[in-house]
């Protein structure tokens, strides 16, 4: 009975073949927009699943309120978290400040002596000890507590291997930032961040080393 159906349909699309074929050319058409449709939203509905915790992590926002409506932007002023932590004791924060547009220069023994210039767009980060525990940062050597120092700073793996070459040769080397009058060194490497990620780190510093310099602003931090 099978075998009949089959020949059937085939005698018919034999016998219509430009009717058959645009039938079917619509059909994978139709299907492949589905399937790309579908892997989209995959994706999109997948950012920071990666994290066991991801169902415990929010994102504090500032509200603006005007004539058109309510508006959401993703900083906050810098001296909030204090404050939260004050009103909301049983719960943990961790700020965290992006930067972009940032020139890291690597240095050698010699101070005065510069071996490469890199500019980044994206990735780099200041952020609180709790920061990277929070996020579920998996480190491959070096110090846990780097966010503690002021004057350390934690690479992912592809930036150590971007700017050392091997990321095993980048522990205790030193990086400048913007020529700042000081350098950071090297006291971490973690592994990459998935790309779905909204904090996709490569380069993380403390946060109390940004904040030094704005201590007292009301900015927002992005």
């Amino acid at each position: 009975m099978l075998q009949t159906y089959l020949k059937t349909a085939f005698r018919n699309l034999v016998k219509n073949r430009k009717h058959s074929l645009l039938n079917i050319l619509g059909l994978s058409v139709a299907l492949g927009a589905c399937i790309i449709v579908f892997l989209v939203i995959q994706y999109e509905t997948s950012y920071d699943k990666h994290l066991k915790s991801y169902k415990n992590i929010y994102q504090v926002v500032t509200k603006d309120v005007d004539a058109e409506g309510e508006h959401y932007t993703s900083g906050v002023p810098f001296p909030s978290v204090k404050y939260l932590r004050q009103d909301f004791p049983q719960y943990t924060f961790a700020e965290l400040m992006q930067n972009s547009e940032i020139q890291v220069t690597i240095k050698t023994d010699t101070a005065s002596v510069t071996v490469k210039k890199f500019y980044e767009k994206t990735g780099i980060f200041y952020g609180e000890p709790e920061l990277l525990q929070m996020f579920e940062v998996k480190f491959l050597v070096g110090n846990k507590d780097v966010l503690k120092d002021v004057s350390s700073v934690a690479l992912s793996r592809s930036t150590a291997e971007k700017y050392f070459g091997n990321w095993n040769d980048a522990i205790g080397k030193r990086i400048n930032l913007n020529n700042s009058d000081h350098d950071l060194q090297v006291a971490a490497i973690f592994e990459d961040v998935p790309q779905n990620s909204d904090f996709p780190f490569r380069m993380v510093a403390s946060y109390a080393e940004f904040i030094a310099h704005d201590s007292g602003n009301w900015p927002l931090n992005d």
